[in-house]
């Protein structure tokens, strides 16, 4: 954006701006001294954002986020297991490379967990 004053007949002076041509923000990147040192960086982020459906993009998310809310929710006065409780609703398939590791080793000998499954703050 460039700006230049104007003067006006009344003494005054008035700010005009003049835009830049409209373009998406990669292409400004690109025009960068930021991407022009490393090529290499510049043809890989262009190769990724070739490769990028924005509406199948917006569709896996939006997927992802009726899954998230369709978890159930807590109940008031109820003590739930979150480990158990992540791992009964989550699908694990060919297409879904997602995994989840809640075998931790304690640090101390008091933070085992308790009877009923849950873990102990200590």
């Amino acid at each position: 954006m460039a700006k230049t004053t104007v003067p006006q007949a009344d003494g005054t002076t008035r700010v005009r701006r003049r835009y830049d041509q409209a373009r998406p923000p990669f292409d400004r990147l690109c025009e960068t001294e930021a991407t022009r040192s490393v090529p290499a960086h510049r043809e890989q982020l262009t190769a990724w954002r070739d490769q990028t459906d924005p509406r199948q993009l917006r569709q896996q998310i939006q997927h992802e986020l009726d899954q998230l809310w369709a978890l159930p929710k807590a109940q008031p006065g109820v003590s739930e297991n979150v480990h158990q409780t992540l791992l009964s609703h989550l699908t694990i398939g060919p297409d879904n490379p997602l995994r989840f590791a809640f075998n931790r080793t304690p640090l101390r000998a008091e933070a085992a967990t308790d009877p009923q499954g849950g873990a102990r703050c200590g």
